[in-house]
């Protein structure tokens, strides 16, 4: 275990100096990851967080992890797929967006579903 995780670490740093050499060769890249960090923890980042609180609060305890995971998968999907919806496309990504929203749905039903088939099995065996 302690080889892969090492073998991990390797790789991430490998990546991380690949992506900032290309950074400072590039000055209009270093301004565009200081953007979307900014972007991110400053707008989508808090947007999502009170989002989450608002919609999480109306839910069974037992399906909150389902539903937050949902919800953080379909914005992220969101953040990708509007843009290019929304440019010059030829309507392949409304559809597959819809269908990722489809997918996104199904699992978390299939997930709440088989939350609440397990906490109805431990009540009855413990009765």
């Amino acid at each position: 275990m302690r080889a892969i995780r090492r073998g991990l670490i390797v790789a991430g740093a490998l990546v991380s100096a690949y992506g900032l050499t290309g950074a400072v060769v590039n000055p209009g890249i270093l301004i565009f990851l200081a953007a979307v960090l900014v972007a991110h923890d400053a707008i989508l980042l808090p947007v999502m967080i009170g989002a989450g609180a608002l919609i999480l609060r109306g839910c069974p305890p037992r399906a909150r992890p389902a539903v937050a995971g949902a919800l953080t998968a379909a914005a992220s999907i969101t953040v990708v797929g509007v843009p290019l919806l929304l440019g010059p496309s030829d309507g392949h990504y409304g559809r597959g967006l819809v269908l990722c929203y489809a997918a996104i749905a199904t699992a978390t039903l299939t997930a709440v579903v088989r939350a609440g088939v397990r906490t109805r099995g431990r009540r009855s065996r413990s009765r």
